[in-house]
């Protein structure tokens, strides 16, 4: 199975972070979102400080690394400021829904099934 490897890259230190490797940029994406949107840890502290790069490839079957990559230059993926601010849109957006689930709740006042119109002409 490939692998994707990323680092962190810590602007202030000017030095990456030890890698770490996930299955694909959205798995990524989502760590390091969570590292940076919330709890104690130095990249929610101060995420303006912080880039993640994707720098390689690993096969676990193999036992190699980038074989098919010679040349291969780390593609930028997300800064901890861009991770911040995903992270505040999706909150907002589960809030939106929340207020249209209650909403639709209060609409059904006590009934079962809601009363759906097919929609077209009548």
């Amino acid at each position: 199975m490939n692998l994707n490897i990323y680092a962190i890259l810590d602007l202030q230190a000017q030095r990456a972070v030890q890698p770490f490797m996930r299955e694909n940029d959205a798995v990524a994406v989502r760590d390091f979102t969570a590292a940076c949107a919330g709890g104690d840890s130095p990249f929610a502290k101060n995420p303006d400080d912080y880039v993640m790069y994707h720098i390689g490839t690993w096969d676990d079957e193999t036992m190699r690394y980038n074989e098919d990559n010679e040349g291969f230059n780390p593609r930028r993926v997300m800064t901890g400021t861009e991770a911040v601010i995903d992270r505040a849109v999706d909150q907002d957006k589960i809030a939106a829904l929340n207020k249209e689930i209650e909403l639709i709740k209060s609409k059904m006042n006590g009934q079962h099934e809601l009363n759906l119109s097919p929609g077209g002409t009548d």
